[in-house]
């Protein structure tokens, strides 16, 4: 491919991957004719390659753990028992809106009056009359409290 520049007295004659840039020199003679000289140099080109530019990306970082939106909520809230023993035993279930984990069962009042079993739901056994709280913890430190009263009577003669 032959290129002419208005500006530039030779000529660019490019082809694959390389580039001849050369001048003509006119003899200023009395023809009307000039004879060329081409004193040609040739240039090396190279092929543009695209050079990826690397993508700066971020470290992943943790997710925090959401927060359930409530506190645990025992069911039944309380529990009364008329009598004693295992054979009035009763179930309680406690459930947290946002949590799928354990719960803790602790008292500082119902030692000798009722016991508890189980890690959800918790089975409550009636010991002795009386009344007692146990509160139920989450492992985010929420609780909720269960009230239990245990009547007996004693039979009486006439």
């Amino acid at each position: 491919m032959l290129t002419r520049i208005p500006w530039f007295r030779g000529f660019i004659l490019l082809g694959c991957g390389l580039a001849i840039v050369g001048t003509v020199a006119c003899n200023a003679g009395s023809s009307n004719t000039p004879t060329p000289q081409v004193t040609p140099s040739l240039i090396p080109t190279s092929i543009p390659v695209a050079t990826p530019t690397p993508t700066a990306t971020s470290a992943p970082t943790a997710s925090p753990t959401p927060s359930p939106a409530s506190a645990p909520s025992p069911n039944p809230a309380s529990l009364a028992f008329f009598g004693t023993g295992s054979s009035l035993a009763q179930t309680v279930t406690v459930t947290e809106t946002g949590y799928s984990g354990t719960f803790v069962a602790t008292t500082s009042t119902c030692g000798t009056i009722a016991g508890i079993a189980g890690t959800g739901p918790f089975t409550i056994t009636p010991l002795a009359a009386g009344a007692c709280q146990y509160t139920f913890t989450d492992s985010g430190g929420r609780s909720a409290v269960l009230t239990l009263s245990i009547t007996t009577t004693t039979g009486g003669g006439s």
